[in-house]
């Protein structure tokens, strides 16, 4: 599969040289975590059953354990994924945000990403 290519701080559309550089294999399963995880439920105006209940569940006074169960589920269920190695989430009550770091195997190797904000 190939997808544009985002800009992994602002989530924009990259351009370079006026023209939208793609990624695919290893990378689009990478961008697609990033996307699935920062995507806020009822955001996606094509399918807005899409996304993590960020208001609803997520940021609410629900445990740690309950967050880390909704955004693993989130991240087993990105396509080419097939298991978490490794899991780290902190929270920041301040800024009501969370950082995560995984590890994934996926079809097409290992997925690394460390230090995601999310609800930033």
């Amino acid at each position: 599969m190939v997808d544009r290519k985002i800009d992994e701080t602002t989530g924009a559309i990259v351009v370079e040289n006026y023209d939208n550089p793609l990624v695919s294999e290893l990378d689009q399963v990478v961008q697609n975590c990033r996307i699935r995880l920062r995507t806020f439920y009822g955001e996606c105006f094509l399918d807005n059953r899409r996304g993590i209940p960020y208001f609803s569940e997520t940021f609410t006074k629900a445990n740690k354990d309950s967050r880390d169960a909704i955004l693993k589920a989130t991240i087993k269920e990105t396509p080419e994924i097939t298991e978490i190695v490794s899991y780290i989430s902190t929270d920041d009550p301040e800024t009501r945000t969370m950082t995560v770091t995984f590890k994934a195997k996926a079809t097409l190797g290992m997925v690394n990403i460390n230090n995601l904000q999310l609800g930033a």
